[in-house]
């Protein structure tokens, strides 16, 4: 697969303001990531000609696409972001990092309409995939996300998914791929191990 407009190859992150949102699928309390990974080992992901077709409907019992206003989005960058991760393998990694959940003041008639609830307290953690030198720049992008200090082109709901997990109207994401640097965001521990595994062969746990 040749590269886009979205990708280069250096070790420089490039501002991230291209995030895809995933979402839950049918099936993901029908059976763990892992599960899903353990069975896909030893296969290829990818060919020649981008993701092979089996892969396409792995993906779907992981997570599905969350439609953001445009196709090449979920249909043509994304598997761009996925090969980017699986071509610079060597250099990727898995690990973690801890938010702390800070109350919001919300004015009372906004929450009387649209039903918010507070946010919960103590700490949320998440789980990233995404090239080792890169860590750094990686965790303080999502900090200002979630402090809603760093302006996207699409809104990734981080925020609402680490504040209001318990809040099932808002439809929160499970997991962010980061289109611009090739980088995988979940708040589950065993679908960013699943990812790991499967884009990057990065054994599991």
């Amino acid at each position: 697969m040749s590269s886009n407009q979205y990708f280069r190859r250096d070790t420089k992150p490039r501002y991230i303001n291209l995030i895809q949102r995933l979402q839950p699928t049918p099936e993901t309390p029908k059976q763990t990531p892992l599960t899903v990974a353990t069975e896909w080992a030893g296969k290829e992901v990818f060919n020649t000609d981008g993701i092979v077709e089996e892969a396409k409907w792995l993906f779907r019992r992981l997570f599905s696409w969350d439609y953001m206003g445009a196709s090449e989005f979920e249909m043509g960058t994304c598997p761009y972001a996925l090969w980017k991760m699986h071509d610079e393998r060597n250099d990727y990694s898995t690990w973690s990092m801890t938010i702390e959940r800070e109350p919001v003041a919300r004015d009372k008639t906004y929450e009387n309409i649209f039903g918010v609830k507070e946010p919960l307290a103590g700490i949320a953690t998440l789980w990233i995939v995404s090239r080792t030198d890169q860590k750094s720049f990686i965790e303080e992008t999502i900090r200002k996300i979630v402090a809603d200090n760093h302006r996207t082109m699409e809104r990734p709901k981080l925020d609402r998914a680490v504040k209001y997990p318990q809040d099932d109207s808002a439809h929160n994401p499970m997991a962010w791929l980061d289109i611009n640097n090739g980088s995988f965001w979940s708040i589950d521990e065993g679908l960013a191990r699943a990812m790991a595994n499967i884009i990057c062969k990065i054994p599991l746990p």
